[in-house]
């Protein structure tokens, strides 16, 4: 039996060679203080190795449906973009010279391909091309309890929040308008789940989405958009192309890139643009501008910079991480994981953890709001380098596992697939905010996914065969 993810031919030593010249070409460069060649070189290195990790974790039965996939388009989307936008202009990086942020993340990349190469377990022989999952029904009266539960959480959440127009309105406030209200948060998201179900379990069936299958997931995607929040839906929607492509009909490439794209500028752009708008208002108080006239005017102009600062700005905190730690705070060894641990407290009664004043200073712009920090910033600020190392060693090996569970030879419930899928959506979301507060939200949004699929679901027997 072959070793997991081991090259054997020349073909397959071929992204690993081009990496690693690039990196020693990256190091040379650097010991010659040449800025700009080391910023390129490390950008084509990040960008073969994101290659090298496709190829790695491509499978010939399920394709391009792979954990590994999945977190390979999310680094596209989080660092590699941003980081080439920042090796052609330099100067968008407003907090430090972005050389020492670029290897960070070339070091983290790697070690994650390690982590996955790496793997103890031996791999097992080549699973289905489909998921097996029990056929099922669904109990429509706790559905039902499900979704009036999270339409109350979501009355809830609005109206301790000043109603839905005034959310809205103060979206660049939205730390601190949902502040002490996460359970409800978190509880109006059962009407998407719900829905999300819905969909999967005939999919399961062999059956297409009627209209009214349709209108729900639409419904519960709107209403979740109405907490703007963009990473539910985002969640949701990938969530639902994964089970989709494992259990029913796998698309091809080249339809999928072209539906993934047009919704990924959605998303974050469509969505981004609103609470960017937001943002604009509150900077320009004595300027009435109407939505329209602020997208004809300066959400284009300030697109690019959005992008790399706000909606990516991965390669940006870890430059402000470099800067700050060692420099002005010591790493705080394990402070976030305790942060952790007490964030299912409500907050009236949560202790409080110190925090450096310069970290405080640097990633806490208010008292209500923090930086969305990647994996690479907070184990940087726990453990410093070796922190990120043995943290994306970590997420390369459970991703070499969720990748073994999702291939193994047995029958699944519904539920079980929506939870390993759930949970592989949340490594790639890491990838964006791994700060505890963030991390708890993603732990009790899979919780609850899973609790609204167990409670409903009726798996009926497997037909006997003769």
């Amino acid at each position: 039996m072959k070793r997991p993810f081991r090259s054997t031919t020349p073909s397959d030593l071929l992204l690993p060679g081009l990496v690693l010249l690039c990196g020693a070409t990256a190091t040379a460069t650097a010991l010659l203080s040449a800025e700009r060649p080391t910023m390129f070189a490390l950008v084509v290195c990040q960008t073969l190795s994101v290659l090298w990790l496709g190829r790695l974790t491509w499978s010939r039965t399920r394709q391009w449906a792979t954990v590994g996939m999945l977190v390979a388009a999310a680094w596209t989307l989080t660092f590699l973009a941003s980081s080439w936008i920042y090796s052609i202009s330099p100067g968008l990086l407003d907090v430090a010279r972005p050389t020492q942020a670029l290897a960070i993340v070339e070091l983290s990349l790697l070690c994650l391909i390690g982590g996955l190469a790496l793997s103890p377990r031996s791999p097992l022989k080549p699973g289905p091309a489909f998921v097996r999952v029990l056929p099922t029904t669904l109990r429509p009266r706790i559905l039902a309890l499900w979704c009036l539960l999270g339409l109350l959480a979501l009355a809830v959440f609005f109206d301790s929040s000043g109603g839905v127009v005034h959310y809205l309105k103060n979206l660049n406030r939205e730390g601190g308008l949902s502040r002490g209200k996460t359970y409800f948060e978190v509880l109006a998201l059962a009407l998407l789940f719900a829905a999300q179900l819905v969909a999967c379990v005939r999919w399961s069936l062999g059956e297409r989405l009627k209209a009214p299958h349709v209108a729900a997931v639409i419904l519960g995607l709107a209403l979740v958009a109405l907490l703007g929040a963009r990473l539910f839906i985002a969640i949701a929607l990938v969530e639902l192309a994964l089970f989709y492509a494992l259990v029913r009909r796998r698309p091809e490439l080249r339809h999928m890139v072209p539906v993934l794209l047009i919704t990924a500028i959605l998303v974050i752009f469509g969505l981004g643009a609103i609470k960017r708008y937001s943002n604009y208002q509150s900077a320009h108080p004595g300027v009435h501008t109407t939505f329209g006239h602020y997208l004809r005017t300066a959400a284009g102009d300030e697109l690019t910079t959005a992008y790399a600062n706000n909606y990516a700005d991965g390669v940006r905190l870890i430059a402000l991480a470099r800067i700050t730690v060692p420099a002005y705070a010591q790493p705080e060894f394990g402070k976030e994981f305790l942060r952790l641990l007490l964030q299912p407290i409500p907050y009236p009664w949560r202790p409080s953890v110190s925090t450096a004043p310069a970290i405080k200073a640097a990633f806490y712009p208010s008292t209500t709001t923090a930086y969305a920090q990647p994996l690479q910033v907070v184990s940087y600020l726990q453990f410093g380098v070796p922190g990120v190392v043995l943290a994306f060693f970590l997420v390369g090996a459970g991703i070499a596992e969720l990748d073994r569970a999702l291939a193994k030879r047995r029958l699944f419930r519904v539920s079980t697939v929506l939870a390993l899928l759930a949970l592989s959506v949340d490594v790639a979301v890491s990838l964006r905010d791994a700060l505890g507060p963030a991390d708890a939200v993603t732990a009790l949004a899979l919780l609850l996914l899973w609790l609204v699929a167990r409670t409903s679901e009726v798996p009926l027997p497997e037909p006997k065969t003769e």
